[in-house]
């Protein structure tokens, strides 16, 4: 009986460590202004898009990807997806920013976001990797029989 109530413990801290991340990381995608700097059009968008090359559309896809990705996430049924759309999305900002752009966003005023939205971007793909490694060993250890 005690040993089924710590299995049942570890379930519920399990379910709700999850619920954590996948807010956690959804929150990075829409709150941490990278949906705004997407859809929005600010001049910094623009300027930043432009000198990788893929603007307007890039810009466009990027947003739409990573609104999926946020939605996907929140929805336990499709969270797995989620998890794997937002790791391939923040790994490829993460190497756009530490490789061609730059840690520091700098604004057209001259201004910096300090390396903000490359932290967000770092928190969004440790929550989905967290989300990623619960998931696939619930997955692949759950004996389907039961």
């Amino acid at each position: 009986f005690r040993y089924q109530s710590l299995l049942n413990r570890d379930k519920t801290t399990t379910k709700m460590t999850l619920w954590v991340a996948r807010i956690i990381a959804s929150a990075s995608l829409l709150l941490a202004l990278f949906l705004f700097y997407k859809f929005t059009v600010p001049a910094e968008s623009v300027v930043y898009f432009s000198t990788l090359g893929v603007d307007p559309w890039g810009r466009i896809a990027a947003g739409v990807i990573e609104l999926a990705a946020a939605i996907l996430l929140l929805v336990p049924r499709f969270s797995l997806y989620g998890a794997l759309l937002t790791c391939a999305t923040m790994l490829s900002a993460i190497f756009v920013h530490i490789f061609d752009s730059g840690i520091y966003m700098s604004y057209i005023d001259g201004s910096s976001d300090n390396g903000l939205l490359f932290i967000f971007a770092c928190v969004a793909l440790l929550s989905a990797c967290y989300i990623l490694f619960r998931l696939a060993k619930t997955l692949l250890f759950t004996n389907p029989s039961q």
